[in-house]
């Protein structure tokens, strides 16, 4: 409810029920997608020279930081919001 999305979960449970999701390749090549770009992530990173490391991990803190205070802020706003759907 506080990230609001909508699911229709009867709908994925019908579909998941008819076999006709393909679920099993999906999950087998999105695995394998995830494994390269993990792969090529790592032979970088360690190919990487020392002060590209360095800018990259002070750079990156400094978006995490960012990105994670602003979405406290949106949770703490929606929280704090009156919920019109649980007024009676």
């Amino acid at each position: 409810m506080l990230a609001g999305i909508k699911r229709d979960g009867w709908a994925k449970l019908a579909r998941a029920e008819q076999g006709g999701s393909n679920g099993p390749v999906q999950m087998l090549a999105a695995l394998l997608l995830v494994a390269l770009i993990t792969t090529g992530a790592v032979f970088g990173w360690l190919h990487a020279p020392p002060f590209v490391q360095q800018r990259t991990l002070t750079v990156g803190r400094g978006v995490l930081a960012t990105i994670t205070a602003l979405r406290t802020l949106v949770m703490v706003i929606r929280i704090l919001r009156p919920a019109r759907l649980l007024r009676p």
